[in-house]
């Protein structure tokens, strides 16, 4: 069973937040992805093909280009091949 946890920690304030889940089968196209409160793609954290485990990757808190992003409202989604989970996050600045 794909499974996604609450980050830690949330608010995101300082370096960065972790993201934990899991794949649940070997050779998973996997693709954790960070969006902002309007659905737009802020970054990509992963994006591979996964074997079977639990997993944690950390979200620095910066957009595609290595800016900060604003306080806000934001989304991660874990798509593991069909299968979509989101969970909500705060950033502080």
């Amino acid at each position: 069973r794909v499974l996604l946890y609450n980050n830690f920690p949330n608010p995101l304030s300082g370096s960065g937040t972790s993201i934990r889940f899991v794949v649940p089968a070997e050779g998973m196209a996997t693709e954790v992805a960070i969006f902002d409160i309007k659905g737009r793609r802020v970054k990509t954290v992963l994006s591979e093909s996964m074997p079977r485990g639990e997993y944690i990757r950390i979200w620095d808190g910066k957009d595609r280009r290595g800016s900060d992003v604003a306080s806000g409202i934001y989304f991660y989604r874990l798509q593991v091949g069909e299968t979509v989970r989101i969970n909500k996050l705060v950033v502080l600045r």
